[in-house]
Parts: structure tokens; C-alpha cells; sequence
């Protein structure tokens, strides 16, 4: 490189020899800064060869050491350096599926011994068939294993034992509450009969031997009964004549000569305080008070003592006399939540000794164990013991030490060992229903040790076996065939109801009732749909009673419009007038009127030659106006004012008759008003202080009054209110239950596990509260009947065949609650049954199917993520599926309870009419009969209030078991989350498990652990 310029003189290139050697210089310095350059590239690019190859042999050495996870690290980080490497990217997959296959079976094994752990505690609790799926999950994860093999063939047995048990106590009991329900209705033949039979089942049931005695001897006593019954009723007879004429002092006498004949019956005795009442009326409130003083004080008293319980029941006896006596009440709560905090304290407590006490009996059992060397028993007494404390070093010493006694143990046992791999593989092919092999190895077993039963006893049952497969089977298809019909014909039924409901939500109540109406061709009995029905098609009734106003309307408005136009006023006035009677809400014709009001009096004033006819007819205008209110005392004042005008006016003096008329039949509809007003305000002041189940009762007598649109829908809001508080209730315990679930995320599959075993027994606890509300209910029912037949012995009236009407509607009541605690108790078995095969062991079972499947699968993931939530969305059907049917179940109990609520307001109803007529009768007689009426009327409405209680109970009980529901549904899907966390990390290792691999040189991890856990 250079740069010359021309020299014309010299006629030559004139080079320029500073500028070239300075580029030349550059050049060479460019040169040397090039070589440098590349040195340094190459020393980076030895030293990321070099980088690649470290993580390459750190990966290769993790493989080699089972360290998976490192060595996926290793490999991903040498990728990072040279992606496209070949060999790399083959080992970083080939680690990835063995940590997975690693990681599966270290899952798998985990919940094998879960699984066992479950069944050994509930076989320790005799619950068989909680134990019997519990080892049948633990066989299909590890089939080899002998022990869950063996428990499920002693389960089987067992729960076969039991099955025949409960079948004749089944008989037993069914034949002794038809006794019973025979004894009850005073058929003592039949009931005898009953018991009889009994005793033919089990000739030594002691309670069927007392019964059968019991039952005659009540026949005996109700023959004796039957002739007291007579002399009986002629003295009451007697003496209510001489109480109906205020004889009280010979009515006393002859009422306590029938209380001498029946001491137990109520009805004398109270008539003989009725009487002394009445002479001794000024008494009565100053006992009452000093009763009230006196039951407070004992209340006080108890309390102090601190037994609440006592002294809650003083404070409601002193409520019974001063019922919602404020004080009182504060003395409850305050009473009530000491109790509380008292019985949680002593649960508290119970619970920590129970934990104390289970761990010391493990240990000793343990230590039993051991002693008659039993290893491994004493190994899972420690264990289960470690559970309740873990960590505690002596427990860990006595397993370590169990353990090296159980290895010395194992080395004399060679010929054990052949008879128990015969006996496994025999058992393994026995329990896939492979009988051939196995009766070849039981012959094996047999022939190592042939004064073992057991073999030749698998022999004798493989012949049996046999012999009932082929039957089996085809019973097993026809009930799986009936259920498929009988599923498809409840689905059809409910979609049928579905669509109907949607036709009656879309106003559409035609369509909806022809929709409820096929539901019904497929079950004709279902009182939910039959409600819906009626329900549609009153709904139906009222949109075209409501058209039909509409028209009626609107034409007398036109007619008034009409008139309006052509100005005759006062007939365009009473067609508005009419309208307004139609529509009173309507403000149109009112506005009219008010318009006709001024024209005419604007007319009248026009009238300039006649002052006085216009004063006239402006008074018979507004005459008329208070007329068409209804304010016709004003409206006689008006047509009054008119006549001191022109006097003899006919027209207005008929007016004033006519005015006088309505007035007079107005006063007995203002009554009724003014009654229907008291009941509105009151239950307005109730609902507005959320008093709404009072409220509810109000708005029900005023809608008996006049059954108007305002307490109707005011009572329909009250149901929603009351339901949507009952739900805030459950979504808040819900919520509680799901806020205690997330503090514990982080616990076991076995801590889950408690907590579901600790639901059943919840569930059960609940269904026998529910079945001992129910019977309960029946005994105040009873009782409510017995004391309602016998207030109504009056004038020694034969009551028998009325009598008999109020027994059959028991018995009819009786055989309603005995069917529906049975199909609850059917439903419960079959939610049980659901949730513990379809949620534990085919849950599993898939688990475990496709998992191995997806393990070296690059879309692991999200395929997994699909798979859990299909199994979330199983597992939530089954829940639903058994909250649906318990729901159906209360449906059925609100309808039926609904009726008698219906029946109790008619009888209320009836009575306040009576109460209203008995107030012009004379004052003598009046209160003796009203006194009577009350007496009944209350009888009734306490037992109709019995029977709500113990409905309100009932509901809360189903949405408490509907809150548990929904908690078990959250806890499973918060299992899942954590498991999905955990398998991440997991799943890489278990594949390992599954081909048990070996690596030159190492021992299988497994080698060293004792799998066949032979408990029993």
C-alpha cells in the first residue's frame, strides 16, 4: 500500500515513502493483533470442550452411582454448551426415564405399604370389607406378595360368616318391629305371632322371650282394661255435665271417682285443676310467679355447681311458665356456652389419653411379639406405635433390634422358605383364579410339610371353586344387565324432570307440565315431580287468570275513554271507577277521576243562574266520589250537606240509605281487615328484625284471613331466605374444613387416609343420629295422637272407630319412616362401597396402568395434568351422585311434612273462626268451651310443631352431611395437587421398580427389604 503524486518536470511518479512505511506499520500491527485473536479463541474454545466434557463425565458418573437427577442436571447443562450433540441428548433421555422408572416404583412401593397399613388397622377394628378392599389394592400393586393374599382369603371367610349372621338378625329384627308395630296398634294376637316366630329362628333371644311375655300380659290387661273403659266414661260423662253447668264442686268429686278407676289418665285430673282454677282464679298468677322465682333459683344453683345441663333445663321449665323472659334467656346462652367449652376441654383430654393408651398397648403387644419371636408382628406393633409418637428412640431401638433377631432367624429357615414360595405362587395363581397351577403347587407345599392343613385345605376349596364359577358369572351378568336398565330409565326421568323445570323457568307451563307428565309415565309415584306438576300448572292457571284481568281492563277503559270524549262525565267516571276495582295499583283512572272531579265542579261553577243547584250537585259529586272509596260515613255528611240545600231531593235521600247500607256491611269486612292488618304488621316488624321463621307464621295466618298476593310472596322470599342461610351455613363449614385441609397439606397418603376412615365414621354416627331422630319423632308423635283422642272423650261418646282413623294414619306414618330409614341405610352402604372401590382402588389401579405408560413420554405433563383431572371429575360424580340421592330422600320428608304443616294451618285456621264466634256467646258458657277448644287446638299445634322441629333437624343433618361431602371432595383434589408437586420429582425413579434392574457389581435396594410382611 502507497501513495505517489506525478511530477511533471521529473516526468515520473513522485512516491510518498513516510505515508507507506506508516501503513505497513499499521498492517503489521493489524497482523499480530489477528494472530492474537485467534490463540484466545481457541484457548475458549479448548476450555468449553473442556467445560462439555467434565458435565459429560459428572452425568455419566451420577448414572453410574443412581443419581439420576444429578446426572439429568450434568447433561442439560452440557447441552446448554454444545446443543446439538448427539450422544448427549440419548444420555440425558435414557436418565430421565430411569430416574422416572426409579421414582415409579419407589411411588408404587410407598403405596403397597399404605395400603397394607390401612387394612391391618381396619382388620384390628373388625371392619372387613374396609380391609378386604384395602389388601385387594395392596395384591393388584405387587401380586407377588403373600401377605395381602393371605388376608384376603381370611377376610373372605370372615365376611362371609358375617353376611349369614346378619341375614337372621335381619329376619330377627324385621319379624320383632313388626311385633312391635302389632302390640303398639293393641293387635296382641298378631303380635304374638310375631315373637313366636322369633324364637323359631333363635329359640334363646331373651329380648323376643320378654316381648312375648310382655305382649300377653298387655292382652290380659286390655281385656280388663275394656270394662274399666265403660264404668270409666259414665263418670266422665257425669261429670263434664255437671263442668258444662259450673257444678265444679260435684264435677271435682265425680272426675276424681273416675281418676280412681284410670290413675294414669291425664283428662281428670285436669279438669280437676280447670275446676279448682276457676274457683281459685286470683290464685293463680301469684303461683306462677313464685314457680318461675322457684325454678330460677335452682337454675342459678346448678349452674354455679357447674352442671349445665340441670340448670338449662330449670331455666326452660321457668320459660315454660314466663315464656321470653329476656333475663332467662342470657342465663341459657351464658349456660350453654359453658357446657360447650366444658365438654371440649374433657374431649381434648380424652383424646391425648387415647393416644398415650393405643401407644403403650403396641409397644406391649410388640414386646409380646417379640418374645414368642414373631418378628415380624412385633416389627408392625413398633411401627404402628411410631405412628402415634414418631421418633421415639426407644420404639427405634426395639425395631432395630427386632429386625437383627428376625435375620438370624431367616437363615435356618430353607425349608420354610420353599414351602412358603410354593404356597405364595399357589395362593398368587389361586387368587387369579388360575386353580390348575395352583392345586400343583398346593400338592408341593404339601408334600414339603404334610402335616399342614392349610394346603390340602386350598385343595378341597379349589374343587368347590370350581363347581360355583360358571354360576357366579351368569348371576354376576343379569344383575349387571338390570342395573344398565334400570340406570337408563332414572336417566331419561331425569331429564325429562330437567326439561321441565327449564319450560317452567322459561314461562313456558304448558310445555313444562307436558314434560313432568311423561316424567311421571316412568315413575308415578315421585312426589318431587308431582309437586312440580301441580306446581306448573297453577302457574299456568294464574297466566291466564292474569290475561283475563288484562282484557276486563282494558276495555273498561276504553268504554271510559269513550264517555270521557264524548263528555259524559259521570259514566266515564264509574268506568274508571270499575277499572280501579280491577287494577288497583293502576294510577291512569285515578287521574281520570281526579280530571272528571274538576270538570264537573268546573261545570258547576259555569252555572252562573243557578248558585245553589251548583252547590247541590258539587256536595252529591263528592258524595259520590267518598261512595266510590268507600268512605261512606263522609260521603252521608256530603249527601246531608246536599238535602240542607234542596230537602226534598229523592235521589240523594236513596243515596244516603244506600250510603247507610254499605257502611253497615263494610264494618264486618273491616273486622276482618283490621285482623289481617294486626297479623301483616306483626310479621312485617319480624321479618324486617329477621325473624323469619316467625314472621313465616304470621304471613301464613294472615294469607288464611285473605289470600292475598303480599303474605304469599312474602313467605315464598322467607323459604329462600332460610335456604340460602342453611347453605351459607355449609359453604362456611365447607370453607372451614377446607382452610384446616390447606394448613395440613403436606401430610401423608396415610394421614388422608385417617381422615377419610374418620368420615365413614362420621357418616355412620350421623345416619344412626338420623334414625334415632326419626324414631324420636314417631314416640312424640304417638303421644301427640294419644292425648288428642283422649281430649276429645266428651258426653261417654263410644270414640272406637275414630279412634281407629288416628291409628291407621300411625301406622301408615310408622311404615313411612321404617321404609325411608331403610333406603338411607341402603344408600349409606352403597356411598361406602363407591368411595372406597371407585376412589381408592380403581383410582389406583388407573394410577398406576397409565403412569407406566406416560413415564418416557416428552408430553408427560400435560398429559398427566388430563389424566388427574379425569380422575377428579370421577371421583366428584361419585360424590354428587350419593349427595343427589340423599337430597331426593329430604325432598320426600319436606313434601311429607309440608302436608301436615298444610293440615295444622287449616286447623289453626278453624279454631281462630271459632274463637271469633264464641265471643258473642254468653260469658258463663263461653269460657268453658273456648278453654276446651284451646286446649285441643294446642294439643294439635304442639304436635305439628314436633314434627317441623324434628324436620329442621333432619334438613340440617342432610346439609351437614352435604358440607362433609363437599370437604372430602376439596380434600381429594388437595391430595392430588400435592401428589402432582411431589411426582415431579418422583416419577423418574420408579421405573427402576417395575424391570428391577441391577447395575455390575451393586445389590438390588430391595434386597435388604423384608416385602412379604406376614402379619397375621
Amino acid at each position: 500500500i502507497g501513495k505517489a503524486q506525478f511530477d511533471a518536470n521529473k516526468g515520473e511518479m513522485a512516491w510518498d515513502m513516510a505515508y507507506t512505511n506508516m501503513m505497513q506499520r499499521k498492517i503489521r500491527e493489524l497482523m499480530r493483533k489477528h494472530d492474537e485473536k485467534i490463540v484466545e479463541e481457541e484457548a475458549r474454545e479448548a476450555k468449553v470442550r473442556d467445560n462439555f466434557a467434565n458435565l459429560v463425565r459428572l452425568g455419566d458418573a451420577g448414572v453410574r452411582n443412581k443419581k439420576f437427577d444429578n446426572a439429568v442436571g450434568y447433561y442439560t447443562e452440557a447441552l446448554i454448551i454444545i446443543p446439538d450433540d448427539e450422544i448427549v441428548i440419548q444420555k440425558l433421555a435414557d436418565a430421565k426415564a430411569s430416574a422416572a422408572d426409579l421414582a415409579f416404583m419407589k411411588e408404587k412401593r410407598a403405596n403397597y405399604d399404605q395400603f397394607v397399613g390401612q387394612g391391618d388397622s381396619y382388620f384390628n377394628r373388625k371392619e372387613w370389607s374396609n380391609a378386604l378392599t384395602a389388601f385387594q389394592s395392596a395384591n393388584e400393586l405387587f401380586p407377588d406378595e403373600s401377605y395381602p393374599q393371605v388376608k384376603i382369603t381370611d377376610l373372605n371367610k370372615k365376611l362371609e360368616a358375617e353376611r349369614n349372621q346378619a341375614k337372621v338378625a335381619a329376619q330377627v329384627m324385621a319379624l320383632i318391629m313388626e311385633g312391635d308395630k302389632l302390640v303398639a296398634i293393641e293387635e296382641f294376637d298378631d303380635g304374638i305371632a310375631k315373637y313366636e316366630e322369633v324364637l323359631t329362628l333363635q329359640a334363646n333371644n331373651a329380648e323376643a322371650k320378654q316381648k312375648l311375655a310382655d305382649a300377653k300380659n298387655k292382652r290380659e290387661a286390655w281385656l280388663k282394661q275394656q270394662d274399666l273403659d265403660a264404668q270409666y266414661l259414665e263418670y266422665i260423662a257425669l261429670a263434664d255435665e255437671d263442668f258444662n253447668q259450673e257444678k265444679y264442686e260435684t264435677a271435682i268429686q265425680k272426675y276424681r271417682n273416675a281418676s280412681n278407676l284410670k290413675p294414669n289418665e291425664s283428662y281428670p285430673p285436669d279438669q280437676i285443676n280447670k275446676a279448682e282454677e276457676f274457683l281459685s282464679l286470683a290464685k293463680a298468677d301469684e303461683a306462677k310467679k313464685k314457680s318461675f322465682d322457684e325454678l330460677v333459683k335452682k337454675g342459678d344453683a346448678t349452674v354455679s355447681k357447674k352442671e349445665y345441663k340441670s340448670g338449662i333445663g330449670f331455666y326452660e321449665q321457668a320459660l315454660d311458665i314466663i315464656p321470653k323472659d329476656e333475663a332467662v334467656e342470657l342465663k341459657i346462652k351464658s349456660a350453654q356456652d359453658a357446657l360447650a367449652a366444658m365438654l371440649a376441654a374433657e374431649e381434648a383430654l380424652r383424646q391425648q389419653k387415647d393416644i398415650e393408651e393405643r401407644f403403650a398397648g403396641f409397644v406391649k403387644d410388640g414386646d409380646n411379639s417379640f418374645g414368642v419371636k414373631n418378628y415380624v408382628d412385633a416389627i408392625g406393633f413398633y411401627e404402628d406405635a411410631l405412628e402415634l409418637k414418631p421418633a421415639d428412640p426407644d420404639v427405634e431401638a426395639k425395631i432395630a433390634e427386632t429386625r437383627k433377631a428376625m435375620n438370624n432367624l431367616l437363615a435356618s429357615k430353607q425349608v420354610d422358605e420353599k414351602y412358603a414360595e410354593a404356597i405364595r405362587k399357589a395362593d398368587k395363581d389361586f387368587n387369579n383364579f388360575k386353580y390348575e397351577p395352583a392345586r400343583d403347587y398346593y400338592q408341593q407345599a404339601s408334600a414339603l410339610k404334610p402335616k399342614e392343613d392349610y394346603p390340602k385345605n386350598q385343595l378341597l376349596e379349589i374343587d368347590a371353586l370350581l363347581a360355583k364359577i360358571a354360576a357366579d358369572e351368569e348371576a354376576l351378568r343379569q344383575k349387571d344387565l338390570e342395573a344398565q336398565a334400570e340406570a337408563d330409565k332414572q336417566l331419561r326421568f331425569q331429564e325429562l324432570e330437567s326439561e321441565g323445570d327449564r319450560a317452567v323457568s322459561l314461562s313456558d307451563y304448558s310445555g313444562g307440565v307436558g314434560k313432568y307428565t311423561e316424567a311421571l309415565l316412568i315413575f308415578s309415584d315421585n312426589q318431587r315431580v308431582i309437586d312440580k306438576k301441580k306446581n306448573a300448572e297453577r302457574l299456568l292457571a294464574e297466566a291466564n287468570s292474569k290475561k283475563d284481568i288484562d282484557d276486563q281492563y282494558n276495555q273498561l277503559i276504553a268504554n271510559a275513554d269513550a264517555e270521557f270524549d264524548s263528555q259524559n262525565y259521570k259514566n266515564a267516571r264509574g268506568s274508571y271507577q270499575q277499572a280501579i276495582n280491577v287494577k288497583a295499583n293502576e294510577q291512569y283512572p285515578k287521574n281520570r277521576i281526579d280530571e272528571i272531579d274538576l270538570l264537573l265542579l268546573e261545570l258547576a261553577k259555569n252555572k252562573k243562574n243557578d248558585e245553589k243547584t251548583a252547590r247541590f250537585d258539587a256536595l252529591e259529586a263528592e258524595g259520590d266520589a267518598k261512595v266510590a272509596s268507600t268512605e261512606y260515613l263522609e260521603a252521608i255528611d256530603k249527601f246531608e250537606l246536599a238535602l240542607e240545600i234542596i230537602p226534598d231531593n229523592t235521589r240523594v235521600q236513596q243515596k244516603i240509605t244506600n250510603a247507610r247500607k254499605m257502611f253497615e256491611s263494610a264494618s264486618s269486612a273491616r273486622e276482618l281487615d283490621e285482623m289481617y292488618n294486626e297479623f301483616i304488621t306483626k310479621a312485617d316488624s319480624q321479618f324486617n328484625t329477621e325473624e323469619y321463621k316467625n314472621a313465616k307464621r304470621n304471613y301464613q295466618q294472615a294469607y288464611g284471613l285473605k289470600p292475598m298476593d303480599y303474605p304469599k310472596n312474602r313467605i315464598a322470599e322467607i323459604d329462600k331466605i332460610l335456604l340460602d342461610i342453611e347453605r351459607q351455613k355449609a359453604e362456611d363449614e365447607a370453607a372451614r374444613l377446607a382452610e384446616m385441609q390447606n394448613k395440613n397439606k403436606d401430610r401423608s397418603w396415610e394421614d388422608n387416609s385417617s381422615d377419610e376412615e374418620q368420615y365413614i365414621v362420621a357418616a355412620r354416627n350421623a345416619q344412626k343420629n338420623a334414625e334415632d331422630l326419626k324414631y324420636a319423632e314417631l314416640l312424640a308423635y304417638q303421644e301427640a295422637l294419644r292425648r288428642t283422642r283422649e281430649g276429645y272423650v266428651e258426653n261417654g261418646v263410644n270414640t272406637r272407630n275414630s279412634n281407629a282413623s288416628i291409628i291407621n294414619e300411625q301406622k301408615d306414618l310408622n311404615d313411612y319412616l321404617y321404609d325411608q330409614i331403610k333406603k338411607e341405610d341402603d344408600l349409606r352402604q352403597i356411598a361406602e362401597v363407591k368411595m372406597v372401590k371407585e376412589m381408592d382402588a380403581t383410582w389406583v389401579k388407573e394410577m398406576n396402568a397409565e403412569q407406566r405408560e406416560r413415564a418416557t413420554s416428552s408430553t408427560l405433563t400435560e398429559d398427566y395434568k388430563q389424566y388427574q383431572k379425569d380422575l377428579n371429575s370421577k371421583h366428584n360424580e361419585v360424590i354428587m351422585g350419593n349427595y343427589n340421592e340423599s337430597q331426593q330422600l329430604a325432598e320426600m320428608r319436606y313434601k311429607k311434612f309440608g302436608e301436615h304443616e298444610d293440615i295444622r294451618l287449616k286447623n289453626i285456621k278453624e279454631i281462630e273462626n271459632k274463637k271469633e264466634g264464641l265471643k258473642t256467646f254468653n260469658s258463663d258458657n263461653s269460657a268453658n268451651q273456648q278453654k276446651r277448644i284451646e286446649e285441643s287446638s294446642e294439643n294439635i299445634i304442639e304436635m305439628r310443631k314436633t314434627q317441623i322441629q324434628n324436620y329442621d333437624k333432619g334438613e340440617e343433618m342432610a346439609n351437614s352431611n352435604y358440607s362433609n361431602l363437599q370437604s372430602e371432595t376439596e380434600m381429594r383434589e388437595m391430595e392430588t395437587e400435592v401428589w402432582k408437586d411431589k411426582s415431579q420429582l418422583k416419577r423418574e425413579l420408579e421405573l427402576e421398580e417395575i424391570n428391577h434392574t441391577k447395575w455390575p457389581g451393586e445389590k438390588d435396594p430391595y434386597d435388604y427389604v423384608e416385602t412379604d410382611k406376614s402379619r397375621g
